[in-house]
């Protein structure tokens, strides 16, 4: 059985988080306020998923949205929109970093690592 991370309750939390932001804070942006339901809703998803049954593949979705996070701005075009721009940048290095730490830490992620990148 695989070991669980409390790196994933974190990351389910902030996904709560991001999911109210825009209710919280009132977004004027529609782009902002869809992005922030569409990967707070996948967090959500995924962190449970991770949470019961942990595996590496969750960490490496849960990257991918936080590294969306971090351009969606730009992306999507509401840089002008500081709390909406500030919250996607925030909580996605925040997922990027809880994912990565979570990944470094699961033994089989460990042993594939060791496997391959052992100089024999």
């Amino acid at each position: 059985m695989a070991k669980r991370h409390w790196q994933d309750w974190l990351s389910l939390a902030v996904g709560v988080w991001l999911f109210l932001t825009p209710i919280v804070f009132d977004y004027e942006s529609q782009a902002a306020m869809v992005s922030a339901f569409i990967v707070g809703l996948a967090l959500i998803l995924i962190e449970t998923t991770a949470i019961t049954m942990p595996s590496v593949w969750e960490e490496l979705v849960s990257i991918a949205l936080g590294a969306w996070l971090m351009v969606s701005p730009w992306a999507l075009g509401f840089t002008i929109r500081r709390n909406e721009t500030e919250t996607a940048v925030f909580v996605g290095m925040a997922v990027i970093v809880l994912s990565v730490w979570a990944t470094l830490r699961d033994e089989r992620f460990q042993k594939w690592w060791h496997d391959r990148h052992l100089i024999s």
